[in-house]
């Protein structure tokens, strides 16, 4: 049943992408390519001994943005071809697209609906009580989102969102992480002028872990499936203060039970809040704070942790008109729970990257990037710390 929605989501965006365009009178598209070369540190997060290595990175890109009286579709894919110098069984090939359509009727009825999917080399050393692995490991990832919006003739609309997600990894090991979650949620958001807006909602997740391992006196005897489910009531805000600075914030109450896993069953607050700041035509800011259960808050990398908090921070500045320059950094704590323990943990990683960017022309751009990882864990052997740094060239035609 879920192959088929699959199926039929992959079809759907195939023949939006192939019969939009004749009828629209432009051609939007782009494709091209991208050629990267990475020096990487601790290849598998080790907490000693790491290993390093040199990651060279093809890309083939395509892309398409195009309006349509008042639709709007959106395309953005990739297909990588990624090939390590000294750890070879780690190669592979990755791909990630993200499709979608923004329509709207004559009436008052808009929304959104789009499907993000990616495969790409999971990362090592994940924690979540798994024991370190050394061998190529794919973590598939897959969501299909829609927004359905009805405006009033007032200044309030009703919205539904829908949302599922899956993911899976191709190491048995990993199997305890696999994932699928659905989410609903319906709600009534008013917009008393174009500055302010405030929303409230209801929301309601069930999900599973189809692969939940069963210990007994600390044996892994088996593994059955880990069903939950969590409702919540969402408060939202968005506040424009001025033409330099908005303001996004999300306050939720609410419940979540698992029907194995019950160390990781949680009632209380939850929420978010952001913050966009451009002081300068050449200086912006962006800033995220947000508190919720691991498996809301996939940037965390560990989808088991009870609860996380979060902190990112990034940073751009456009030198001139070819050259920008970015930087960032994120922070994460997290209250980790063992499979059949009802013991608390740690777990905290800390990252900080930067990057450089030169535009030489409309198609053709230079870069180089670097990377610094760290994890902090109860468990000694889930500590590690790690670096990348590289440069590519991408080429794209319009």
């Amino acid at each position: 049943m879920i192959d088929a929605f699959w199926k039929t989501s992959f079809a759907t965006c195939f023949v939006l992408v192939i019969a939009m365009p004749a009828l629209a009178e432009s051609n939007p598209y782009y494709f091209g390519g991208l050629l990267g070369y990475n020096q990487i540190s601790n290849v598998f997060r080790q907490a000693d001994a790491p290993k390093n290595d040199i990651l060279a990175t093809t890309s083939l890109l395509v892309g398409l943005d195009q309006t349509v009286g008042r639709q709007r579709l959106f395309v953005d894919a990739s297909v990588q071809d990624n090939r390590y110098r000294s750890n070879t069984a780690l190669s592979n090939q990755g791909y990630s697209l993200k499709a979608g359509l923004e329509w709207a009727t004559l009436e008052r009825l808009s929304g959104v609906v789009d499907v993000n999917t990616s495969n790409a080399l999971a990362d090592y050393n994940i924690g979540s009580s798994l024991t370190p692995i050394f061998k190529r490991n794919i973590e598939r990832n897959r969501q299909f989102h829609g927004l359905f919006r009805l405006g009033l003739v007032t200044r309030y609309s009703l919205e539904a969102n829908l949302t599922r997600r899956e993911r899976s990894f191709s190491a048995a090991e990993y199997a305890q992480l696999e994932s699928k979650q659905d989410t609903a949620s319906m709600g009534l958001s008013y917009k008393p002028s174009g500055a302010l807006a405030w929303g409230l909602a209801a929301r309601h997740t069930s999900g599973v872990f189809p692969n939940y391992p069963l210990l007994f006196a600390g044996i892994l005897v088996g593994s059955a499936e880990d069903k939950y489910q969590r409702n919540d009531i969402d408060l939202t805000t968005e506040l424009t203060v001025s033409g330099a600075s908005k303001v996004a914030a999300r306050l939720s109450r609410g419940k979540s039970s698992h029907s194995l896993s019950y160390e990781r069953n949680f009632s209380g607050v939850t929420g978010a809040i952001s913050w966009a700041w451009q002081p300068s035509a050449k200086l912006s800011f962006s800033t995220q704070l947000a508190h919720d259960t691991g498996q809301e808050i996939l940037e965390a990398g560990v989808n088991q942790n009870r609860i996380v908090s979060s902190l990112q921070l990034l940073a751009n500045y456009q030198v001139t008109g070819k050259i920008k320059l970015t930087a960032g950094t994120s922070l994460s704590r997290g209250d980790y729970t063992y499979a059949n323990i009802n013991t608390s943990n740690f777990d905290n990683i800390n990252s900080v990257n930067f990057g450089a960017r030169w535009a030489y022309s409309r198609g053709l751009t230079f870069g180089c990037q670097g990377k610094h990882n760290s994890r902090s864990n109860s468990t000694p052997q889930y500590g590690y710390s790690a670096s990348s740094f590289g440069c590519y060239a991408q080429g794209l035609l319009y």
